[in-house]
């Protein structure tokens, strides 16, 4: 394509140069010469000179006119402009010099000859007044008497305004009378025959000359004529010399532009030939090229088909890893959520955060769209950044225990409550920690953490530092890529994915981190990372049932063919559930009397009729309660078939009890009834004390004494008496764990935490907060 289009501008340019020289010369050819133009001039201008001459002489100056002067200065004048034209032709320029010789003869010549026949002209007068003389002398004397009468005018009327002119009109009326006498005086004859004879030889000598003077004009006017014809002629050969030579430069141009439009119809069939060539090569080559994008098509199509077969099982394996884990941290989060209710146990309490992370972690993995881009999402909510720090450390310290470490801890935290991501703080935390575990064999693995403050910010700064196998310095640049681990020996520890997922997620929180290390010496890693500020009073705590809760008033069925899953739905349900019934299959269902319930929950992959299968026959069979799936699957289009099928919600595994009530109070809204829970859980002293009455007497000395001591803390001023508002804090605190109000008891404790370690956020607004809902708990207890 590129080619054809060079040949075609080199066709265009080729034709526009010939079609221009051509232009150029029709041009020229039409365009009149300069030279002939002058020429012409002169010619005219020669000859108007010639008949400008004649005119002359008819009226027989003595010398020639202003005008004749002033008409040959014009013909210098064009002679000194053919002379620069024609600089370039010597021939040329002896003619024009001739002309101008011609010319100058030519004016001296006629100005002769004006001179000599005014002369003659003169001559003749005189010999016409010698004969007006010999006339004279030889007429007779005639003598004549004039008698004159005169007319007397006629007497008019005088009038005013007659015009004078008449007056002069008048004029005498002259009767003239002649008598003529005769004499002849015979002397006198003879003297005039004496003075006629000397008058005639002057006469003939007169003649003589005057015949001298015609010949010699006769000589300058046919000289001046054959000046005149000489000039005229030079001016013509000149012209027709011009016209020659311009017929010649015509021929020759005629001739070159004849060739140069050949060479362009050569050259552009040349071109032409070339583009043939060309196109025929092209045309094999897109023939080529096309049959290589059909084979390339082809395997495209065949590379399409395998990348959406793999593409398919990525997700079909996604789907099943999805099912294959949730399915156990199902049973792993919500029994150790019970337990650690039941028994607060720090192990179980530990068992419970860790599915809970790990949890997290799968939700992350099967986030296709993550996986694929590497973006990764912030979620910002007050957190304990104390609790985050012993939750990982914790979470780690379970796996050196074969190894011989030594493993410090030392916070310094100005603010304890922070704004932010706290499960990103922690997924940092144990890549970190587990990085530097992994890596030290004995030795000390130490962390180090504070928090400074900068205004609204606090400053999260943190070293995890080991004594392990340590970094070489020249991969220390490359320690934060993708698939890169400072030892190429340890490739079976790891993907070398964790540092670098470190670095993404410090630096999405606008942190940064940096790393000091000696090979054999071991590493160090600092984290900053800038949060806002929080408070205690701040805390959600997401996970507590004590709060108010939704209580379902209707029939709830479950299908659920995991024993261990029913038996955990069984402890979740109990108590905000009126009536639940749990069915092992779908068979089993539809054989049971379905007309009275209010809702259905059930798993989509159940043995037998799967959860699609139940939902389709139900809605063919005219089923229009609320049907909610059960999955472990988290693909938006899984969850889009799932939607299609019927099913009216979806409830993702593992589920808490809090996710397993709102999901079931979402869709059963006319049997819902939101209940008071009231935090103050007796149930530690129940078991303490057997007898009623003894129970009720503790619990009413119970409320009557926290009212008066929260009374009392209303009145203290915070600033002066913050050690007493501390023991009182901490009397009550111990007092509602005691009794078995766990919620309210921990919240207390976590104000006592506060007024030790960050006293200057514990303002009266804080403390109010904190006697207000106590007071309200004890007043709404019945």
């Amino acid at each position: 394509m590129v080619a054809l289009t060079l040949s075609l501008i080199w066709i265009f340019s080729v034709n526009e140069k010939g079609y221009n020289r051509i232009s150029e010369v029709i041009s020229d050819y039409f365009k009149p010469d300069e030279k002939l133009v002058h020429l012409n001039q002169l010619r005219d201008e020669v000859t108007n000179l010639l008949n400008l001459q004649q005119y002359e002489i008819y009226l027989d100056h003595q010398k020639p006119s202003e005008k004749f002067k002033k008409e040959s200065e014009t013909i210098d004048n064009h002679l000194d402009t053919l002379q620069l034209l024609m600089a370039d032709e010597p021939s040329q320029i002896e003619k024009i010099m001739e002309i101008d010789s011609l010319l100058e003869s030519r004016k001296k010549l006629f100005a002769s000859y004006l001179k000599i026949r005014y002369n003659y002209s003169l001559d003749i007068n005189f010999q016409d007044k010698f004969g007006d003389i010999n006339n004279i002398l030889t007429k007779k004397v005639i003598t004549a008497d004039t008698t004159t009468v005169i007319i007397a005018p006629e007497k008019k009327k005088f009038k005013l305004f007659q015009s004078k002119k008449k007056k002069a009109q008048q004029q005498a009326n002259v009767q003239e009378e002649q008598k003529i006498e005769v004499k002849i005086d015979t002397v006198q004859i003879v003297k005039r025959d004496s003075v006629l004879n000397k008058i005639q030889t002057s006469i003939d000598e007169i003649k003589v000359d005057q015949e001298k003077n015609k010949i010699q004009m006769k000589n300058r006017e046919i000289l001046l004529i054959n000046t005149n014809e000489l000039i005229v002629s030079e001016i013509l050969t000149i012209i027709k010399n011009l016209e020659d030579k311009q017929r010649i430069i015509a021929s020759q141009n005629n001739r070159a532009s004849e060739k140069l439009a050949l060479d362009a119809i050569e050259t552009t069939k040349t071109i032409l030939i070339i583009i043939s060539l060309v196109s025929i090569a092209l045309a094999i080559y897109i023939i080529w090229d096309f049959i290589k994008i059909v084979k390339i098509k082809n395997e495209l199509e065949i590379a399409k088909k395998e990348a959406e077969f793999h593409s398919q099982a990525k997700q079909n394996f996604l789907a099943n890893m999805s099912h294959e884990i949730r399915t156990p941290l199902q049973s792993i989060v919500g029994y150790s959520e019970i337990l650690n209710k039941k028994f607060k146990d720090p192990g179980i309490s530990t068992i419970n955060s860790s599915s809970k992370h790990l949890l997290h972690i799968v939700n992350e993995i099967l986030d296709y769209g993550k996986i694929i881009s590497g973006k990764y999402s912030f979620n910002e909510q007050p957190f304990n950044v104390q609790e985050i720090f012993d939750e990982a450390w914790t979470i780690s310290m379970l796996n050196p225990k074969a190894k011989k470490l030594e493993l410090v801890q030392d916070y310094q935290f100005e603010q304890l409550y922070l704004l932010g991501d706290d499960f990103r703080l922690k997924q940092i935390l144990l890549n970190l920690i587990n990085n530097a575990i992994k890596y030290t064999e004995e030795g000390t693995v130490s962390l180090e953490a504070k928090t400074t403050l900068n205004n609204e910010e606090a400053i999260l700064e943190f070293t995890i530092t080991d004594t392990g196998i340590g970094i070489p310095k020249s991969k220390l640049d490359s320690i934060f890529d993708e698939y890169q681990q400072a030892d190429n020996s340890h490739l079976s520890k790891g993907t070398g994915l964790g540092l670098s997922i470190v670095k993404e997620l410090v630096e999405g929180q606008k942190g940064e981190i940096s790393v000091i290390s000696e090979e054999r010496q071991g590493s160090a890693f600092t984290v900053r990372i800038p949060y806002q500020k929080s408070s205690a009073a701040s805390l959600k705590d997401e996970e507590s049932d004590e709060e108010d809760y939704a209580f379902i008033d209707g029939n709830i069925c479950f299908v659920e063919d995991d024993s261990i899953i029913q038996n955990l739905i069984k402890e979740f349900v109990s108590d905000f559930i009126k009536d639940y019934k749990i069915f092992n299959d779908a068979e089993e269902f539809l054989q049971s009397s379905i007309e009275n319930i209010d809702c259905l929950v059930s798993d989509i992959r159940l043995t037998g009729m799967s959860g699609i299968e139940l939902i389709k026959t139900l809605r063919r069979n005219g089923f229009d309660k609320p049907v909610i799936a059960v999955t472990a699957q988290v693909l938006k289009e899984e969850h889009d078939e799932i939607y299609a099928a019927g099913f009216n919600g979806i409830l993702v595994k593992p589920f808490t009890k809090k996710s397993l009530q709102e999901t079931l109070a979402k869709h059963n809204e006319k049997h819902l009834k939101y209940i008071r829970h009231n935090s103050l859980n007796f149930s530690g002293l129940k078991k303490m004390v057997e007898d009623s009455s003894s129970f009720e007497q503790i619990i009413k000395k119970f409320i009557r004494d926290t009212k008066n001591e929260v009374a009392y803390l209303r009145s203290l001023n915070h600033e002066q008496s913050m050690d007493e508002i501390h023991l009182l804090v901490h009397r009550i605190s111990g007092r509602l764990l005691q009794i078995g109000s766990e919620r309210l008891g921990e919240k207390w404790r976590q104000l006592e935490y506060l007024i030790i370690n960050d006293p200057d956020n514990v303002t009266q607004k804080v403390l109010n907060e904190y006697f207000d809902e106590l007071t309200h708990e004890l007043d709404a207890y019945r």
